[in-house]
């Protein structure tokens, strides 16, 4: 579960990171995947290259999964989620404050 006043950990799972998420589109209306990974400081960080895979390829394939975790949440909440997923890879609050 995604904690407040803390950035997720680089070790982070689908589970926090779409909290986060959903703490990121609750105080700005909408969030973008990109407005995500750039927050987690990992846009072009390539610590971990091997071959053609790097770092920005494994956040992406983990935001991904971030995405699919928030739509399987959408669907147990069963119209009651507050949150929207759109296509174009952003999540919109409808009950943002």
């Amino acid at each position: 579960m995604y904690r407040l006043l803390q950035l997720p950990s680089p070790q982070a799972g689908t589970h926090e990171l779409a909290g986060f998420a959903e703490w990121m589109s609750w105080n700005s209306e909408v969030v973008s995947k990109q407005e995500i990974v750039a927050c987690l400081g990992q846009i072009d960080d390539n610590d971990n290259n091997v071959g053609c895979d790097d770092d920005e390829d494994e956040t992406s394939d983990l935001l991904d999964e971030v995405m699919n975790e928030i739509e399987r949440r959408d669907l147990a909440c069963g119209g009651g989620y507050p949150f929207r997923l759109e296509r174009a890879g952003t999540l919109t609050c409808d009950a943002a404050v």
